[in-house]
């Protein structure tokens, strides 16, 4: 007589712009869904819509950055309250306070790359630490992922490139999320877009510099990457015997996969 062996599945859920959801089935991912995929909101952080397509839990890990909104904040608070009334007995792994680690576990595991790697997260923020507001960080998991082996903080002095496109996107006209806009404008070689585009690309190479150090593995996440110019310069002018994987999710939607996996491979890990 055969018998069936229990699944064991671990969600995460993103509490931050592309508010998103991610089960996955014995660490492979059955479902992703984004929030503005069901109320017609761009960029939704609200997540309750998305609980009802899912109907059994054992893990649950949760992802979000700094945000100084009261309104988002309560709003963050009443969906994770939702969610553990919904599984009263699934086990629950805060990451919120670790959004370049959310980021950067989430690509790797969706990466194909087996072996050492280096991963550089750019975005406008992450979370606040006792250092600053993340912006930049790379991660190599041959050392494991509780250390960053470069990082920079958000400082009067130094916004970081992903909150300055924000800015020169305010400053185009357009919205805070319209940094795709600016790097469309930047083709024309001349005002504020151009120069932040150029200053990103220069950034973006240094960067990849530094994590060529680290691996010749490489992979390239956080919403500063769904920058397909700079992304083609580095994938031009990199060395031959680099690999470089993009992440397609870089948004903070793809922390919930990033927040799924680090819950999962944790208990299994505990349990083994």
């Amino acid at each position: 007589m055969s018998t069936s062996q229990k699944s064991i599945n671990s969600l995460g859920i993103n509490f931050s712009n592309n508010g998103s959801i991610c089960l996955l089935k014995d660490g492979e991912i059955d479902l992703y869904l984004e929030a503005e995929r069901i109320t017609r909101k761009k960029y939704d952080y609200e997540v309750k819509s998305l609980f009802k397509y899912i109907d059994k839990v054992d893990h649950i890990g949760f992802a979000d950055c700094q945000w100084r909104n009261s309104t988002k904040n309560l709003k963050t608070a009443r969906d994770k309250s939702a969610i553990k009334r919904l599984f009263p007995n699934a086990s629950i792994h805060d990451y919120t306070y670790n959004h370049h680690l959310t980021h950067a576990y989430g690509a790797w595991r969706r990466s194909g790359f087996k072996k050492d790697v280096a991963v550089i997260v750019v975005d406008s923020n992450g979370s606040k630490t006792t250092k600053g507001l993340e912006t930049v960080s790379i991660f190599c998991n041959r050392w494991g992922w509780d250390k960053k082996h470069y990082e920079e903080y958000q400082t009067k002095d130094d916004l970081g490139i992903g909150r300055k496109f924000e800015l020169a996107a305010l400053e185009l006209g357009f919205n805070e999320e319209d940094a795709g806009k600016v790097m469309g404008l930047s083709a024309f070689g001349k005002g504020i877009s151009y120069e932040v585009q150029k200053e990103w690309e220069k950034k973006a190479s240094i960067l990849f510099t530094v994590a060529e150090k680290y691996s010749w593995n490489i992979i390239l996440t956080g919403g500063c990457f769904q920058n397909c110019v700079v992304n083609y310069k580095l994938f031009k002018e990199k060395n031959k015997h680099i690999n470089m994987f993009v992440d397609p999710i870089a948004h903070d939607g793809g922390t919930a996969i990033g927040a799924a996996y680090l819950a999962y491979d944790e208990t299994q890990i505990k349990n083994s």
